[in-house]
């Protein structure tokens, strides 16, 4: 292996007299609240948090989820009864409208799993009083921290940029080092260490590090690197890590490192991300995916202690790093393969809702669809790994939520077929009005207590997230699948590394001025497959409901004749829409503008994302605004299911 440093001979850079220690950027507003605490050397600043519904009242959030799902359980059940006592009563069985009820599952099962998650979480024994306190390290006596920033062929003003807000922390100069961890051999960027490290702009020390040859591990060998390579020059008592386009607060150390410095068995602490080149109508957003992981999911899971590494902006405890045998290597997901070995040894995670870390994400439709994809192999590297142990972390409920990508696809097949079984046939269903009443009736509750569930539990976060993320489960769910099926058939070979800054969109959709035509937007192969979807799966319903309007009123003996059950068209018209989105994306695509337009400058020159008129930052997530998709649907939905409610008395 080759390292390259500067300035190595000492463990820690000597402060400069003329270079005093930079004050933060952020200045706490709550003061008025906040208590001193002294643990050891150290003094640190403790402040109340926000907090939310599931942190006051956990029980009756997973009562209002329970019923809801209770409810949907009853809607099948009639349905298997109906359709059990057409069976009985004709001798035949009715194929189409089991075949119709079980794509409705399968359609049902993300969400359906998703819901469990939240209600064991919430109904979990609490280990830990959410929400966590907000910390600060106050004075000048701090310990020891090794910052890494591992880049594997990112733009080099990028990496300088993120290695410069590490070193431009409000913290002591000599307790703090920055190394940048380059896999991707580049002396452009070497040279661009060097010359920041020599500018004398911060006290902390900044070098550069590399592996020989092409290394193993990916992302995680990397890291496995830098903690052994800093270990041999005097390691730090703690560890953190930069993804290479993030770029961290100037006191994102500050408040950081309290959490550990208080609770000797707590191995990591991690915070949420934030981007900044995401738009406010932008139906691709990650953030909206992960502004429920972050204030939903993961507090959630910190409140049972299962708190998972975020894979940027961490801090780590090195003698638990060591204590577990270095940093795991894994070909993808080295992030939550470190957090479930320290578990599994006995450590503790905890998770910090603080948005200190601002980043970007996948800003085009192909790299969303390869990071799912990754995502998705991830999972298979996580069974084969821990094996049944995984059930009993966050990490087993999700992974079965990877699962539930199979049943989306299955059942965005199943439900055209089903309909288009239906377009083609004369034979119809005889149901008793009785029980036709009765199945609209739940049909038409079930819709409107759910939405009013959503809205109770997902307030705080903004329906428009929601509805994003409900929309990506879907659209997206074809490439996760077909990436987890080869992954998990793969016999055991290792996934390919891609990295998400990297991919470039042969469109370029979001630049207004480089923007492709519309045409040559559309002709994208998989924007293509979602045309044909929505085209022929649109015609489908519209076929089945305007045959649905001629269909007889019941009989003199109360008796319903139908083509279908009504809840097949119900569902799979939001599905329609869901899956337009990558559609309506080529179309109206959000204009972006480009890395260096979206941050300005501080007085160290570190670039930093731009803050609006009031002076203040608010993370993704923190308002809420309208919905496009949302409304439209929900709107859909709704206006299938007054369609069969209004005219079920012909």
């Amino acid at each position: 292996m080759r390292y390259t440093f500067f300035k190595g001979e000492f463990p820690f850079r000597t402060a400069p007299n003329n270079l005093p220690s930079r004050g933060s950027d952020n200045p706490s507003n709550e003061m008025a609240q906040s208590a001193l605490i002294h643990r050891g050397p150290y003094a640190i600043q403790q402040s109340p948090a926000r907090s939310f519904d599931y942190d006051k009242y956990p029980r009756i959030l997973a009562l209002s989820n329970v019923l809801t799902w209770i409810l949907w359980a009853s809607y099948l059940a009639v349905q298997v009864v109906i359709l059990g006592r057409i069976s009985e009563s004709t001798g035949s069985t009715p194929w189409r409208c089991w075949i119709g009820l079980f794509a409705e599952i399968c359609i049902s099962c993300n969400d359906l799993v998703h819901a469990l998650h939240l209600i064991v979480q919430l109904l979990r024994k609490a280990r830990v009083q959410l929400p966590r306190p907000h910390y600060r390290l106050m004075n000048g006596t701090a310990p020891t921290i090794d910052v890494f920033v591992p880049s594997c062929g990112e733009p080099v003003d990028v990496v300088i940029n993120t290695a410069a807000s590490a070193a431009g922390q409000d913290y002591p100069g000599t307790c703090l080092r920055v190394m940048v961890l380059d896999d991707g051999h580049n002396q452009d960027l070497c040279e661009a260490v060097k010359k920041l490290d020599r500018s004398k702009r911060f006290c902390a020390q900044i070098l550069y590090g590399t592996r020989s040859g092409k290394g193993t591990g990916f992302k995680a060998g990397n890291l496995r690197f830098g903690i052994e390579q800093t270990a041999k020059m005097g390691g730090g008592e703690y560890i953190a890590s930069l993804d290479a386009d993030m770029i961290a607060d100037v006191d994102w150390l500050r408040r950081m490192v309290p959490h550990l410095l208080l609770d000797p068995k707590m191995a990591m602490i991690n915070q949420p991300q934030h981007y900044y080149n995401t738009a406010r109508n932008d139906p691709l957003s990650d953030q909206g995916e992960l502004d429920l992981w972050f204030t939903i999911f993961e507090p959630l899971n910190d409140r049972v202690g299962r708190a998972m590494c975020q894979g940027s902006g961490f801090i780590v405890r090195r003698s638990a790093i060591e204590d577990i045998g270095g940093w795991p290597l894994a070909s993808t997901g080295e992030d939550v393969m470190c957090s479930l070995k320290l578990l599994f040894n006995g450590w503790r995670l905890a998770y910090v809702r603080e948005y200190l870390q601002h980043g970007t994400t996948a800003d085009t439709l192909g790299a969303r669809l390869k990071q799912k994809g990754r995502w998705a192999i991830d999972h298979v590297e996580f069974i084969r790994t821990f094996g049944l142990r995984l059930t009993t972390t966050t990490l087993g409920a999700l992974t079965w939520r990877e699962l539930t990508s199979i049943t989306t696809t299955l059942g965005l097949v199943l439900l055209p077929l089903t309909l288009l079984s239906t377009a083609v046939s004369s034979d119809t269903i005889g149901i008793p009005s009785e029980n036709y009443s009765l199945l609209l009736d739940l049909l038409l509750l079930t819709f409107f207590v759910g939405k009013l569930n959503d809205y109770v539990f997902y307030r705080h976060v903004g329906l428009t997230r929601l509805s994003t993320y409900q929309s990506l489960n879907t659209w997206s769910a074809p490439y996760a699948a077909s990436s987890f099926v080869c992954s998990l058939l793969s016999s055991g070979s290792s996934p390919s590394f891609f990295v998400t800054g990297t991919f470039k969109s042969p469109t370029n959709e979001r630049s207004k001025r480089k923007r492709a035509g519309l045409v040559k937007r559309l002709l994208v192969s998989h924007v293509q497959m979602y045309i044909v979807y929505v085209l022929c799966s649109s015609a489908l319903v519209l076929w089945c409901l305007q045959r649905s309007s001629t269909i007889l009123p019941p009989t003199s003996s109360g008796v319903v004749h139908i083509l279908m059950l009504p809840g097949h068209v119900v569902k799979m018209t939001p599905c329609i829409w869901k899956v337009f989105v990558p559609v309506w994306y080529m179309i109206s695509p959000p204009d972006v503008s480009e890395w260096r337009d979206l941050l300005e400058s501080d007085s160290k020159g570190v670039l930093r994302p731009k803050r609006s008129s009031d002076g203040k930052m608010s993370p993704a997530g923190s308002e809420e605004d309208t919905s496009f998709a949302r409304v439209w649907y929900d709107a859909l939905e709704l206006s299938v299911l007054l369609y069969y409610f209004v005219g079920r008395r012909w």
